[in-house]
């Protein structure tokens, strides 16, 4: 599968790519992406294990109003009894597992384990559920008299009684997340080929009708899978999901665990995980995150590329989590900085990219003790952008310092030699962002002085974003609101801490009014955080 549908261009770089959402039509989402991994690199990891995968699928057919259930309700319905297939004691496990698990985060559960049909169709239409989690039998194209002719697809409730697709489609209220592990398809006499042939497709059949409806997050398994492992999984992914990280990381650390601990089974590559990366199930404070080693994978790279990109997508998971998800990524730095070689420490492009992991989570000394460490190497072959990081996390570090203690003499140091930094840099050459740097700089001491040496501050602050304006302006015909705003706003510190200083306030307003304009039409074309605190301070 690998070699038919990868490019041949990016077959070589597999272990560069970064979190990957897969847009699939209803045919292509019946393969098993999941299992893509390149033969020729020796000693890689699956794509989906190295790095997270989820699909979204395309669809024309979509409930035009969803509406989600607002209270903390799920249904659990595990194993329904049947004459006509086997006992699954592993399903009845894994639906007390995890009624368990969301007992003890405060859920209503509503356990359907081992209940007859009439119980489990009356217990999905009378409530309203949050979450569903379907762990039994699942036929696809089923037939009551055992023959395969395109008759039946669904969840076996009981002999001759299916949750299908038409049922699913007639709740009212809409799940925000489905679990289907309807893995084990057929009678008990029936060929196992041909039955272990449908499973995928069962998977995506069921999978599709949720998301036509409104799921905005699905699990379904695509074929057999180890009953060890699949507990591994459902109970790591729901640990992560009930300690509020979001849906992509929930199933990325599910896979890596079960990839970890179960090498000689596929099971981490049975889920179709369908839905937003983003999606959360629970909002939980910064404490509640995962705080111990159990429940954030081991590491073990075989390559300095592994690591580089495990450090890259926490770099770029960074970017986006919220507060709730900081204490979980720091322990998963933490893993990550022991898995990687004493000797591998001497590379600049390993020093480099922990320097700026550590820097995304706020971890000041750190990440500039190893970006000075990147500078220290023999073959010091770290990019120019490693340096600019490093100047703005002394200057953040430098006002952390000051406001834990104002008689810090370090916070000054450090901004200092970031301004040093700044000058041999601009030897290369000037640039708009090494500008907004400077005058970032700036702003920073001015923050942490007082008298003249604040006052020249606030004069270095207005000069440096004046340049980055200007040069702006010059080399890409617009304004950029950032040094633009800041620019105006240093005019205005200092006319009011000296009203001999002239402040046009007719320029004032032209140029608020240009960064608003600006900041508008990014909004329209790409609204982002930027774009809206631009307006936020032009108003103030």
């Amino acid at each position: 599968l690998f070699e038919l549908l990868v490019p041949n261009d990016l077959k070589d770089h597999t272990h560069d790519l970064e979190n990957l959402v897969l847009v699939l039509n209803k045919k292509s989402a019946g393969l098993p992406w999941e299992l893509l991994q390149n033969r020729l690199d020796v000693g890689a990891k699956p794509i989906s294990v190295s790095s997270g995968m989820l699909r979204q699928l395309q669809t024309r057919h979509y409930r035009e109003v969803v509406i989600n259930p607002s209270k903390r309700t799920t249904l659990v319905v595990g194993n329904p009894p049947t004459q006509n297939f086997s006992d699954l004691e592993a399903a009845t496990l894994e639906a007390k597992k995890v009624s368990k698990q969301f007992t003890q985060q405060g859920f209503e559960v509503n356990s359907q384990i081992g209940t007859n049909a009439h119980a489990i169709l009356n217990a999905l239409h009378t409530s309203d559920y949050r979450v569903l989690h379907l762990a039994g039998h699942g036929v696809f194209n089923y037939d009551k008299n055992g023959e395969y002719d395109k008759s039946v697809t669904g969840m076996v409730l009981g002999d001759d009684i299916f949750l299908t697709p038409v049922e699913i489609r007639q709740m009212r209220k809409v799940p925000e997340f489905a679990f289907i592990n309807c893995c084990h398809l057929g009678r008990i006499e029936d060929d196992p080929q041909e039955a272990s042939d449908n499973r995928h497709k069962l998977a995506a059949n069921l999978a599709a009708e949720l998301i036509n409806m409104g799921v905005r997050a699905i699990v379904a398994a695509g074929w057999s899978i180890n009953d060890s492992a699949a507990e591994l999984f459902s109970t790591t992914f729901y640990g992560c999901l009930l300690k509020g990280l979001t849906f992509g990381e929930s199933v990325m650390e599910a896979r890596r665990q079960t990839y970890f601990n179960f090498k000689s089974s596929n099971t981490w590559g049975a889920y179709q995980c369908y839905g937003d990366p983003d999606y959360v199930l629970t909002h939980h404070a910064a404490s509640d995150t995962p705080n111990t080693n159990t429940q954030v994978n081991s590491y073990y790279f075989v390559s300095e590329n592994e690591a580089l990109t495990e450090l890259q997508n926490l770099s770029n998971a960074a970017d986006s989590a919220r507060v709730s998800s900081f204490s979980y990524l720091q322990l998963k730095l933490k893993n990550i900085e022991l898995a990687i070689p004493l000797a591998w420490l001497s590379q600049a492009n390993i020093r480099t990219a922990l320097g700026r992991a550590h820097g995304k989570l706020d971890n000041f000394e750190q990440s500039i003790e190893h970006y000075s460490a990147a500078q220290q190497v023999q073959f010091a072959n770290y990019p120019v952008s490693m340096l600019e990081d490093k100047v703005s996390l002394q200057t953040a570090w430098a006002l952390q310092l000051y406001e834990e203690d104002e008689s810090n003499t370090k916070a000054v140091a450090l901004i200092d030699d970031a301004l040093k930094m700044l000058d041999l840099l601009d030897q290369f050459g000037y640039s708009i962002e090494r500008w907004e740097e400077r005058g970032k700089a700036w702003k920073r001491k001015a923050m942490i002085s007082k008298g003249r040496t604040r006052t020249a501050a606030l004069k270095h602050m207005e000069l440096a974003y004046e340049q980055a304006h200007k040069m702006a302006l010059e080399h890409c015909r617009q304004v950029s609101p950032y040094p633009l705003v800041n620019w105006q706003t240093s005019k205005v510190i200092r006319y009011l801490r000296n009203p001999c200083i002239k402040l046009d306030k007719s320029e004032l307003i032209y140029w608020l009014n240009q960064a608003q304009q600006c900041a508008n039409n990014r909004n329209m074309d790409e609204p982002s955080f930027c774009s809206g605190i631009t307006l936020a301070e032009c108003t103030i």
